[in-house]
């Protein structure tokens, strides 16, 4: 019996384990239910199971984890517009008038001198 009440309560439905440990594991620690044989157990456990899939219940969130869930989509959110207000002040030289792009690349460079043969880059 122990290892299957491990098995039932190590389920990812919450209201599922609840039922396990209140109606069938209790009763059968306090002998409540003297006839409670691993078969009978296993048939408890199969009918809650069954009602809450047909009820479409089975392993949705608790109001607890729909909280987490919404604080987290929140705090994402709040992320996301602190991290875009971030990158408009980035670069503090660029505010005070320094000219912003990119170097030109000078003949010297090896990315000049790459795409073209040899002649082509001697002096005349």
């Amino acid at each position: 019996m122990l290892h299957l009440f491990e098995g039932y309560t190590s389920c990812s439905d919450t209201e599922f384990v609840r039922y396990i440990e209140k109606n069938c594991w209790r009763s059968y620690l306090d002998n409540d239910l003297p006839d409670l044989d691993s078969e009978t157990f296993m048939t408890r456990a199969a009918n809650k199971y069954k009602r809450r899939l047909e009820a479409g219940v089975w392993s949705q969130p608790t109001p607890e984890q729909k909280q987490i869930v919404a604080l987290s989509a929140e705090l994402d959110k709040m992320k996301k517009k602190r991290n875009k207000k971030q990158r408009g002040n980035k670069n503090p030289e660029n505010e005070a008038g320094t000219k912003k792009g990119k170097k030109r690349k000078s003949k010297n460079s090896k990315t000049f001198k790459k795409g073209y043969p040899e002649w082509k880059l001697q002096p005349v």
